[in-house]
Parts: structure tokens; sequence; C-alpha cells
């Protein structure tokens, strides 16, 4: 049953991170639009992560596992800020 929660957590990171920074990417809209999407987006991404830890924390699951979302958050924050320069 706990893998059924990794890949749902899984197929949610990917499509927030897929239909939420693909559009910021390759938008066409003025700065202002981009950046309340791109916040928009690492919000959703926060909460998420804030639910899988929830999640984690209820179900006594190793603590060391609790890096990966947040790790996931920063390393696509570093990532596509870049594209602001």
């Amino acid at each position: 049953m706990k893998w059924l929660f990794y890949l749902l957590f899984l197929i949610l990171y990917f499509f927030i991170t897929f239909f939420g920074y693909g559009p910021i990417l390759f938008g066409d809209s003025n700065k202002q639009e981009l950046i309340s999407g791109l916040v928009i987006v690492t919000l959703l991404e926060v909460v998420l992560s804030f639910f899988f830890i929830r999640w984690m924390l209820k179900n006594k699951m190793n603590k060391l596992l609790i890096a990966p979302p947040f790790l996931f958050i920063l390393a696509v924050i570093i990532f596509f800020s870049g594209i602001w320069r």
C-alpha cells in the first residue's frame, strides 16, 4: 500500500513540474506573469511536499526519506533560475 502513495506523489510531482514549469519556460508573456506563475507552481510543490512529509511522519517511516521532495524543489528552482537572466 505504501508504494501506491509513493507512486501517487511521484505522479503529482511530475505533472506539477511538467505542466507548471513548462509554460513558464516557453511562455511568451511578460515577466510579471511568468514570475507569478513560478511562485504559484513553487507553492504547489511546497504544499505537496508538506502533505508527503506529513504522511510519512504519520506512518512512522524513516525520517531520512523526507529530504528528496525538498531537494527536488531546490534543484528545480536552481535549474530554472537561469531563465530570468
